[in-house]
């Protein structure tokens, strides 16, 4: 019986990651630096441009910390109505963090990060989120 039980753990366990899977490749979020990548964590040198592109998503929002500081479609959009992507340069060597989500097209910023999470979520806009770990010296790039 308890054998029985672990099999559908496991189960249960590889549906819930090919479904993470799946909503995380249906906006094709990509974030390019100049520094090496990994995982839901990116990893960026302060003052170097960082691209964040997703073709599917509706919207993308970048957050320092907690804080908004860009949000796409919007002013900066390089194409001004659409979610296609962006590029910035931190000034600051702190987390970033980005959102791209799929949802209504009238969903908005609030400005904070942990808000925004939750209405785009209740408003039932599929999200992904991802770390960029802004650094301010090429030696902490090797971590």
């Amino acid at each position: 019986m308890v054998l029985g039980g672990c099999v559908v753990a496991v189960g249960l366990l590889m549906v819930a990651r090919e479904r993470s899977h799946t909503e995380t490749a249906a906006l094709g979020l990509e974030i390019d630096s100049t520094s090496r990548a990994g995982g839901s964590t990116s990893l960026a040198l302060l003052g170097e441009a960082v691209a964040i592109r997703a073709p599917r998503a509706t919207a993308i929002w970048v957050y320092r910390e907690e804080t908004l500081i860009m949000s796409c479609p919007g002013v900066d959009c390089p194409d001004g109505d659409g979610a296609s992507g962006l590029t910035f340069e931190p000034v600051v060597a702190r987390p970033h963090r980005v959102i791209a989500l799929s949802g209504p097209l009238d969903l908005t910023s609030t400005g904070h990060f942990d808000s925004d999470i939750l209405s785009a979520r209740a408003r039932g806009a599929t999200l992904e989120v991802r770390l960029i770990d802004v650094v301010a010296r090429r030696q902490e790039l090797k971590r």
